[in-house]
C-alpha cells in the first residue's frame, strides 16, 4: 500500500470518510473494507457511529430549534428543487 498525502487531514480521517460514502453506493461491507484497507467488522462500527452522530445532532436541532431556524427561507417555499428530488410541501 503507497500512502498518498494530499494536504492536510490524517489517513485515518480519510478512510473513515471514504467508508461512510461508499456505504449508501450500495456496495458490501466486505468490498467497503477491502477498498479502504481495513476489516468489515471496523467498517460496521464506523458507519454505526456516524449514523448515531447524525441521529443525535438532528435530534438536538430539531429539539433546540436551530433547524427551523436554518430553514426559515425553505419552509415558507411551496417547492423547492433540492439536488435531484423535489420537495413539496
Amino acid at each position: 500500500m503507497v500512502r498518498i498525502r494530499r494536504g492536510i487531514g490524517s489517513v485515518v480521517t480519510w478512510r473513515r470518510a471514504q467508508m461512510v460514502l461508499l456505504s449508501p453506493q450500495g456496495r458490501a461491507v466486505a468490498e467497503n473494507a477491502e477498498v479502504t484497507f481495513t476489516r468489515a467488522d471496523r467498517v460496521r462500527d464506523v458507519i454505526h457511529e456516524a449514523e448515531q452522530r447524525a441521529v443525535d445532532r438532528l435530534r438536538d436541532d430539531l429539539s433546540s430549534g436551530r433547524c427551523a431556524e436554518r430553514s426559515r427561507d425553505r419552509v415558507a417555499l411551496d417547492a423547492a428543487e433540492l439536488g435531484l428530488r423535489l420537495l413539496v410541501a
